[in-house]
């Protein structure tokens, strides 16, 4: 079956934001549910993150804050840390979204956080 425009919209973002590691490390995931992948690339990344009412790094701040707040969330972390250094935002005002949603999720959330927020901060030369 060939793919939608909107899917490969959402899979050019995907690849743009997060890299080609992380396409990969899905592939198992999208062997067993490709509905489900066909919903997060085409609905999430192919229509709702291309919305011009929002730009991507406005989008990218918002999924760090959420990811933050959900410790649920926490895998997709380093997803949209990434997304939102190729997206424009620096490490100082990903830093700062994170100090700022502490005041209202908790920061034992954002704690647990830090440990993917440095990891990925180091894998692209920003912490040493």
């Amino acid at each position: 079956m060939e793919k939608s425009e909107k899917i490969k919209r959402g899979e050019e973002l995907m690849r743009k934001m997060a890299g080609d590691a992380y396409v990969k490390s899905r592939e198992e995931r999208v062997r067993l549910f490709p509905d489900m992948n066909e919903f997060i690339m085409g609905t999430v990344y192919g229509e709702i993150w291309q919305r011009p009412a929002l730009d991507k790094r406005s989008r990218s701040l918002c999924m760090v804050a959420v990811a933050i707040g959900m410790p649920e969330a926490q895998q997709n972390l380093r997803l949209h840390i990434r997304g939102a250094l190729e997206n424009g935002l620096t490490k100082e005002e990903i830093l700062e979204v994170i100090m700022h949603v502490g005041l209202y999720v908790g920061y034992p959330k954002v704690v647990a956080s830090m440990s993917i927020v440095i990891e990925v901060f180091k894998e692209v030369g920003l912490f040493s």
